[in-house]
């Protein structure tokens, strides 16, 4: 595991016992047993290390939740039942984040925060489709309204799991929580109850904040982390380290604003291009693809 990723790992576990802001730099130190200057080789601050933590689990979410929403072979049914499986398998192998994740607010980073909105409107659009899929046409006025409590009912067992540190059994859980799905729409069927969440509404909440429209921020998040990764394992003097490091760091704030300026990143890319370093050419070039409209 390369350092980076260490003292990343080591932070949202000093994080999610001690809570982010009576964290210190010297506490994630200690944890890794470094000297604290040297942590500043790899994260300018302690807010940088939280975004970086941040994009990191999130990118490792996402990646899971497009393979399994992305397999033909899946029913709808068998969909939404992985999902409740993914979350758990998640939690367990990722409790420190997914503890410190529940337990903060993040108001400190507008990145963060649109990070979790991106994230939180592609788990809904999808859901709100395997509603329709699943249980009809006539279901589609309920739709949202299904996919947001069939979100609130998953996350309210992760939330038992993470405050009393103990796993359901996962198959058993996802049938439950499908039963009670079944229960749900069926009541909205046969009362046919006005919805909360219509779709003009939902659209305008979803859209609000988030990226649609532009092209996805995740895919240009993914081409930044593979620039990190060889930059982790690039050889060079701290000098140009750092400097590369910078102009990662901008690239990143560019990319996360909702009117990004062409004109910035492309220096940037100019400028990394210039350096001509082994195997960086092909995720600029992907990185320059994500400005087109």
């Amino acid at each position: 595991m390369d350092r980076r990723r260490q003292i990343m790992e080591a932070a949202a576990a000093c994080f999610a016992e001690k809570g982010y802001n009576t964290t210190s730099i010297q506490d994630i130190a200690d944890r890794l047993e470094m000297a604290k200057g040297s942590l500043y080789f790899y994260f300018r601050s302690k807010e940088d290390l939280l975004v970086a933590i941040c994009k990191h689990y999130i990118g490792l979410f996402t990646k899971a939740f497009r393979e399994m929403t992305s397999d033909p072979k899946l029913s709808p049914r068998e969909r939404l039942k992985r999902q409740v499986e993914l979350n758990l398998a998640q939690y367990a192998e990722h409790r420190d984040f997914i503890t410190l994740f529940m337990k903060e607010r993040f108001e400190i980073n507008e990145e963060i925060r649109r990070l979790m909105l991106e994230m939180h409107a592609e788990t809904i659009r999808w859901n709100q489709q395997l509603m329709v899929a699943q249980y009809g046409e006539e279901t589609r006025p309920y739709s949202y309204d299904a996919a947001v409590l069939f979100q609130a009912m998953t996350q309210g067992y992760l939330g038992m799991a993470m405050l009393h540190e103990e796993l359901f059994e996962t198959e058993p859980l996802a049938d439950y929580l499908l039963e009670r799905l079944d229960d749900l729409v069926a009541g909205m069927k046969r009362r046919e109850v006005r919805p909360v969440l219509g779709a003009d509404k939902m659209e305008r909440l979803l859209t609000d904040g988030c990226f649609f429209g532009r092209p996805p921020y995740g895919e240009a998040i993914a081409e930044l982390e593979r620039l990190r990764g060889l930059l982790d394992g690039l050889e060079a003097d701290e000098a140009l380290h750092m400097e590369l490091e910078d102009a990662l760091a901008l690239l990143e704030e560019e990319f996360a604003k909702k009117d990004p300026q062409p004109v910035v990143i492309k220096g940037i890319i100019a400028f990394l291009r210039g350096k001509k370093l082994r195997g960086w050419k092909r995720p600029l070039d992907q990185l320059e693809t994500h400005l087109s409209p």
